[in-house]
């Protein structure tokens, strides 16, 4: 009997190629082009191996490239294809949309990550990852960001993060924060006065737990 593999893939003709490979190998193959499916598939299916795609900034400097290393080796193991976020892509989520934009910045890892926007209908969502003021400027200057119902806060509250400029930028009218104990004072009292004064209501997984977010939309 062979192999059973999900492959997720939005692109219809890179999945078709791949999909023409693995089955020349001998393998019998389910395909999803969107995430929303291949989870349902995944969830739903028996199969002996699922491959979907990883997205990844370009790093440099001793420490990302070692960190990255390991997420490759990961995904090696695991039959993940690996992208790496050059330019803003966008992918099909469902009937939503997954964008996800490059690093607009240099130094730590914090501020090379990748920022991600979801939206559903007039309904969006932005995560900004662990980016401080600075680069939450730029990536707000570089792109034409729309006006967000939820922003996932900055590094958990930071003081350094979720900035005036961003803030204005997206106008966002929720603002989750995800945090828990922590010894760093996460979240801290400046960006909670920050996103209280933009006239945003406040949610946070240290109070409340995991929080869910449903967005109906014709």
């Amino acid at each position: 009997m062979s192999e059973r593999i999900l492959l997720v893939e939005d692109e219809e003709k890179l999945a078709r190629m791949v999909e023409m490979e693995l089955k020349y190998e001998g393998y019998e193959v389910e395909k999803a082009l969107d995430g929303r499916r291949g989870l349902e598939l995944a969830l739903g299916g028996s199969f002996d191996l699922v491959l979907l795609d990883i997205m990844l900034p370009q790093l440099s400097g001793s420490e990302q490239e070692a960190l990255q290393k390991d997420v490759l080796a990961l995904a090696e193991d695991c039959g993940a294809l690996v992208r790496y976020i050059e330019t803003p892509r966008s992918a099909a989520l469902g009937e939503g949309v997954l964008t996800v934009y490059p690093p607009v910045a240099e130094g730590g890892v914090n501020e090379m990550g990748l920022t991600v926007l979801c939206t559903a209908g007039e309904y969006d969502f932005l995560i900004t990852g662990d980016m401080n003021a600075s680069t939450e400027k730029k990536l707000a200057a570089l792109y034409e960001l729309p006006d967000v119902e939820v922003l996932l806060a900055g590094h958990h509250g930071s003081k350094g993060s979720t900035s005036q400029e961003l803030l204005e930028a997206v106008t966002p009218e929720v603002g989750i924060i995800s945090v828990g104990q922590n010894r760093f004072g996460h979240p801290t009292q400046e960006a909670i006065d920050r996103m209280t004064d933009a006239g945003m209501e406040i949610r946070r997984t240290d109070e409340e737990g995991s929080i869910l977010i449903q967005v109906g939309y014709e």
